[in-house]
């Protein structure tokens, strides 16, 4: 028996092994019985009684479930009710080129005309194939909005390897592209969408480049569980934050102009590692530049020019080790410059692995250019080659005991000590 809103396939009872649809209804029935905890599991390869689950295949009724538990404060309200299930099985697909909203995508298809007001319930468009590309031609797909059930849907879902979605506009609805896997992202403007504008959950070696994400409340784009993206060339402004990372790893953030979101400019989650923040210009965010989260490990944030911030400019939170922070231009932010919170020792006595603050300029900040914070020093190997100048405070302040590698400068800062723990010139 299929539970209430999630329709069932006769034959799926004693499915045959390799059969795609009783797949998707297996999911489907997993998210509903077991709840959004069990669901990650399965989603994760766990096998559902009576059906053989490939390792690599994902569907989408546990992966809102699973993404559901996982975004915490990114994840604002991805509310998913039993009846945005019915997309899993009965679809018709879609043809070549005139495709209306509720088409599930099968093969290459180019937009004819613009789809207008799609209801908030599902996908407008649901892509299933692998290898293919969906091209919006220059048009526009548009949603109602939120409407009262606080769901307003999905622009393009797409769960798939090998596709490009490209060229056009999607906006008004709760997420505006939801994907995971080896996808590309390019030219597509994403916009005022109630949750997000470019949400990546899982997968590995997407490519998002070349986009503009504005407005969208919650969020400009987000990494879940993602490995090994490519977030390249995009203009990320006036949404609820601008980029997101969590529990992602080895990802490229570059060369992005992310400007005046309501929150962080680029976020780096918990548990997430490796990933490279580096050429972007982060500007006039309405809270930190950078922001890496605790428990947030050797992250390389590089090159990059962070201004007018009315936060700090880069902040490494508590209990991040290995961090390496390196050529920035972090100047004219309301606190830090650049600032290292507290530091949680390890609780089993292992060593910690340090992090670098090199070659930054971090001038006319509010506060310090640099602050080394509280029981920080061990994991700071090396404080070289900074320049900071006519910050509000000290051009640098350092806990005892942190390591001057050398070469720091700091001139005209507001108290006359300059810099505290770590030589000047």
């Amino acid at each position: 028996m299929s539970p209430r809103g999630v329709p069932h396939v006769a034959h799926c009872d004693t499915p045959p092994a390799g059969n795609s649809e009783c797949r998707w209804q297996a999911k489907a029935e997993a998210t509903v019985h077991l709840g959004s905890a069990e669901a990650r599991r399965v989603v994760r390869g766990f096998y559902l009684p009576g059906v053989v689950e490939p390792a690599n295949w994902t569907s989408r009724a546990a992966f809102y479930a699973h993404n559901y538990t996982k975004g915490r404060a990114m994840t604002r309200r991805l509310v998913i009710p039993a009846v945005l299930l019915g997309f899993l099985v009965g679809a018709a697909p879609a043809s070549a080129h005139h495709v209306a909203c509720g088409d599930t995508i099968t093969q290459d298809t180019t937009l004819d005309a613009d789809l207008v007001d799609c209801p908030g319930i599902g996908d407008a468009l649901l892509v299933v194939a692998d290898g293919i590309t969906l091209d919006l031609n220059g048009h526009t797909i548009d949603g109602t909005g939120v409407g009262a059930s606080g769901v307003g849907g999905v622009g393009v879902g797409a769960f798939a390897n090998g596709l490009t979605i490209r060229n056009g506009t999607i906006r008004d609805f709760d997420i505006g592209i939801y994907v995971g896997g080896s996808v590309v992202v390019r030219h597509v403007t994403a916009s005022g969408n109630s949750s997000f504008g470019i949400y990546l959950g899982g997968g590995g070696g997407a490519r998002i480049e070349r986009n503009t994400v504005s407005d969208n409340v919650g969020g400009g784009i987000v990494l879940s569980d993602a490995v090994g993206a490519l977030i390249r060339n995009n203009v990320i402004t006036g949404n609820g934050g601008g980029v997101a990372l969590t529990e992602s790893a080895d990802n490229r953030i570059e060369h992005n102009d992310v400007v005046a979101n309501l929150s962080d400019g680029i976020g780096i989650g918990p548990e997430s590692a490796r990933n490279r923040i580096e050429h972007n210009s982060v500007r006039a965010n309405l809270a930190n530049g950078i922001h890496v989260d605790a428990d947030a490990d050797s992250n390389r944030i590089a090159y990059n020019d962070v201004r007018a911030n009315p936060g700090n400019g880069i902040h490494i939170g508590v209990d991040s080790e290995g961090n390496v922070i390196e050529a920035n231009t972090a100047s004219g932010n309301g606190f830090d410059g650049i600032l290292f919170d507290g530091l949680v020792i390890h609780s089993d006595g292992s060593e910690l692995v340090h992090s670098v603050v090199d070659g930054n300029t971090t001038n006319a900040n509010g506060d310090d250019g640099i602050d080394v914070d509280d029981d920080v020093s061990e994991r700071i190997t090396d404080i070289a080659h900074n320049t900071a100048n006519l910050n509000g405070d000290l051009g640098i302040e350092a806990v005892a005991g942190t390591v001057d590698g050398g070469g720091n400068r700091a001139f005209g800062n507001g108290n006359p000590l300059q810099c505290l723990n770590i030589v000047c010139k």
